[in-house]
């Protein structure tokens, strides 16, 4: 299926079959992006293991998203931030249902998400859209990033939609090659916005902190970053 369906986005969990009409059904894979213990299964997810958005059996049902958290719960980042395509937005927690916000939305999550993306323009132009998944596109529950805030308490967590924007191309998903680079240019800026503000508030509270180095060593302990 992969060597056939690029488009493919679930893992390759093997699911129970089932009995369709005269036909036995046998459906593969769970939507990982909606298997974190964040209202999960609540909405914009499927009970059907052969949708594309199957939530899986229970949270952290899946080896996948079980590894991030138990990672995430032994190193607790102060920043989480999942890369995904495509639309060319930066969406703050929560996305499980509309005008829900953490308390520090307005005071912290998006303040940082503006100065993030005017960093980012300044590289290329580029124009991103900022607020929850909810509210810009559709209601989706068990997200990680909605998980990493809601439960881990991570700072800040973020998912970002990479290019290119929605009315752009046919098929957003395959980007074209020239704009694999410049994507990378302008959101390495955005996410250097992220850690400087990290190093900040760590430097204010304290008068010691860990060695900044070149090769990013801090950087690394301090900012938990997925794709998918």
């Amino acid at each position: 299926m992969l060597l056939q369906n690029r488009m493919w986005r679930k893992n390759r969990r093997p699911n129970k079959c089932r009995k369709n009409n005269f036909h036995t059904v046998c459906c593969i894979g769970v939507d990982l992006n909606r298997n974190f213990d964040w209202f999960w299964a609540s909405s914009g997810s499927s009970a059907d293991p052969c949708h594309e958005t199957y939530h899986g059996t229970r949270s952290f049902s899946e080896p996948e998203s079980n590894a991030v958290k138990e990672f995430l719960e032994l190193n607790p980042p102060k920043a989480f931030i999942t890369l995904h395509s495509y639309s060319q937005m930066w969406l703050i927690p929560y996305g499980h249902r509309r005008k829900s916000y953490p308390n520090d939305y307005s005071s912290a999550l998006k303040p940082l998400a503006n100065r993030a993306m005017r960093a980012l323009r300044t590289v290329h132009g580029t124009k991103y859209s900022i607020g929850t998944g909810a509210d810009l596109m559709y209601e989706a529950s068990g997200s990680s990033q909605d998980w990493a805030k809601g439960k881990l308490h991570v700072p800040y967590a973020y998912l970002i939609e990479l290019r290119p924007d929605s009315a752009t191309f046919a098929n957003g998903f395959l980007l074209p090659e020239y704009e694999i680079k410049p994507t990378s240019e302008e959101m390495w800026v955005a996410i250097r916005v992220i850690a400087e503000e990290i190093i900040a508030q760590s430097m204010r509270r304290s008068t010691s902190i860990t060695p900044i180095t070149e090769s990013g060593e801090f950087y690394l302990e301090s900012v938990m970053l997925t794709s998918s």
